[in-house]
């Protein structure tokens, strides 16, 4: 082979290897590029807080203090309804009594309210269905002092659940309703408080 022809064939070798090389870079850069962003997204995704608005939360705060506030209502007229039937001493009784008439017309209006809304009330939870069984097995003074107990920690923690879903429910008629039954509350507590007088 000639000096020329070998220098034309190397030339031609040294393009060819060029052109690999070029190919093989933009290969590997579209590759590259391509898998990139797709990796930056899936890693930045799990950072994204869904957009709910305050109004799309309102539906669930609602259903929730419904649910909360029907079983809290039952175990107490339960826990009242004893002590009408089991209570030592006559303000025991007649507390017992008021209370009973009291809550069950606020479980009454309640439950129109969730059938309207189609929210079904839970039974009542387990802490409160042990105290409610603590106390039918109780008697006399014993009874009396468990009974104003555990009716004053009730009524605490209502009024505080009425209070904050005041500030959080947005619904007409749970409104009027925690409206109407909020001041209800708070004479209770205040019967509650009140010492006991001995028979």
């Amino acid at each position: 082979m000639s000096g020329d022809a070998r220098t034309t064939a190397a030339s031609a070798i040294t393009l060819q290897t060029n052109k690999m090389k070029t190919i093989t870079t933009l290969t590997l850069g579209l590759a590259l590029g391509g898998f990139l962003p797709i990796t930056a997204t899936a890693q930045e995704a799990p950072n994204r807080e869904p957009n709910v608005t305050e109004a799309e939360k309102a539906p669930a705060k609602a259903e929730m203090f419904i649910q909360k506030t029907g079983q809290a209502g039952d175990a107490e007229v339960q826990m009242a309804t004893l002590a009408v039937q089991q209570g030592s001493s006559d303000k025991v009784k007649m507390l017992g009594a008021k209370l009973v008439k009291d809550h069950s017309q606020a479980n009454a209006e309640l439950a129109a309210i969730a059938a309207l809304k189609g929210v079904k009330i839970p039974a009542v939870e387990e802490k409160a269905a042990k105290k409610i069984a603590e106390l039918q097995s109780m008697e006399g003074p014993r009874f009396d002092e468990a009974f104003l107990k555990a009716m004053t920690e009730c009524h605490k923690k209502d009024i505080a659940h009425f209070e904050k879903a005041r500030d959080e429910v947005k619904d007409a008629e749970l409104e009027a309703f925690i409206d109407k039954t909020l001041p209800v509350l708070k004479e209770h507590a205040k019967h509650l408080g009140a010492p006991v007088a001995k028979n």
